[in-house]
């Protein structure tokens, strides 16, 4: 459980998409640089809207009916609101952030891909060079995928006290800063007679520690 909601104004990626900026709801602004592992608490000097000179998104702020350069989305999921949105440099691709869902559409509002969220996406950015695009979802987690395909490769957790972090990926390798290595695991079920089971990453350090 996390109160990390982060305001879309303050959600910042770089060129390469390895050094994001963010801002949780009534708290201070923090950057975090994943090459060198280090958490800082400054605004990112990136910027958190791309400005394309021939795409313009409209009506989407929790909307079921945005548009595209006057041309309505059609692909959303019954009575899925959107609630961010960026644009390529270039144009020619745009994310929406939904409710349950992360959209990737081009200039003429057709759908390229989808990628169910466990989160809605209060913020999105794509990086520089088009790569990959960061969301911050409604779960504390910020998430990078890969614009070619929407496949997940990564995910950001700042804990409650703003100073731990932990990075995994959706296969289990993970990284993270000095005690918070416990607070990522996997939850087994032992049927509905039976308390459930966790078992922390750390009991399988060797296995899947990948800094």
């Amino acid at each position: 459980t996390s109160n990390n909601n982060y305001g879309a104004d303050d959600f910042r990626l770089n060129n390469t998409g390895t050094i994001i900026g963010f801002t949780p709801i009534n708290d201070s602004t923090f950057t975090f640089d994943l090459a060198n592992r280090k958490l800082l608490q400054q605004q990112s000097a990136y910027p958190h809207y791309t400005d394309s000179n021939t795409t313009r998104v409209t009506s989407w702020n929790l909307s079921t009916e945005p548009f595209i350069n006057k041309i309505k989305v059609a692909f959303l999921e019954k009575y899925e609101p959107t609630y961010s949105v960026d644009v390529s440099k270039n144009g020619n691709e745009v994310i929406l952030g939904a409710a349950l869902n992360l959209y990737k559409a081009d200039d003429k509002a057709n759908k390229l891909w989808g990628t169910p969220l466990p989160g809605t996406a209060y913020a999105v950015k794509i990086s520089g060079n088009g790569k990959t695009v960061a969301a911050a979802l409604e779960n504390g987690t910020i998430r990078w995928y890969r614009m070619s395909d929407g496949k997940e490769l990564l995910a950001f957790y700042l804990t409650a006290d703003k100073k731990r972090w932990i990075l995994f990926t959706p296969s289990g390798y993970y990284d993270a800063s000095a005690g918070a290595e416990d607070l990522l695991g996997w939850h087994v079920n032992n049927g509905k007679d039976k308390a459930p089971s966790f078992y922390p990453v750390s009991r399988f350090r060797k296995q899947f520690y990948r800094p």
